[in-house]
């Protein structure tokens, strides 16, 4: 389930973010991945599937619209160390054995970007 949630996120990240701006695209789609966390910790069997659905959608669609929205606000001469510091961190993460250290990591990132995106301003305003 999560599988066809980051498929259909990422094809509906790009219509979102035309309307609603890359940061508070990005901003709604981790709400939507925080709902479905806390729907996967349902005891429901089908409460389980929407939330891993949702948090799916969540993923497939920040895993689109980051790297664009850091190289768009990046200054140029840290543009390419930030997406690649993003995508190795992604990949440490995932690969990573120890749980904890996993848990750290998220909710870290997830704390710092929605913290971090209310005060950033709009790729408009950025030479």
């Amino acid at each position: 389930m999560i599988s066809a949630g980051a498929s259909a996120g990422s094809l509906l990240s790009a219509p979102t973010s035309d309307y609603l701006g890359r940061k508070w695209s990005i901003f709604l789609w981790g709400v939507i991945f925080m709902v479905g966390a806390i729907l996967q910790m349902v005891a429901h069997y089908e409460v389980l599937l929407a939330g891993r659905f949702l948090g799916g959608l969540g993923v497939g669609a920040t895993s689109m619209l980051t790297p664009q929205f850091l190289a768009e606000n990046a200054p140029k001469s840290i543009r390419g160390s930030m997406t690649a510091t993003v995508s190795n961190m992604c990949y440490d993460v995932e690969t990573d054995r120890n749980a904890y250290t996993r848990l750290i990591v998220q909710s870290h990132d997830s704390v710092v970007s929605h913290v971090g995106f209310l005060g950033q301003l709009r790729s408009e305003q950025v030479d």
